[in-house]
């Protein structure tokens, strides 16, 4: 069955330029300030920690 329309997952093998191969450094170094500063972000944030404590 083909999804017209929508996105599908895409699976490439080998090295490509523009891939991220290791998505914890990117979004370590690769980031906005704005992204952590956002008060939706920072409520997100806090709920999720909140449930990891909880757990």
């Amino acid at each position: 069955m083909v999804w017209k329309g929508e996105d599908m997952l895409n699976i490439f093998y080998g090295d490509m330029k523009e891939a991220v191969y290791n998505t914890a450094a990117y979004f370590k170094y690769d980031y906005e300030d704005s992204w952590i500063i956002d008060p939706f972000v920072k409520e997100m944030i806090l709920d999720v920690e909140l449930f990891r404590q909880n757990d």
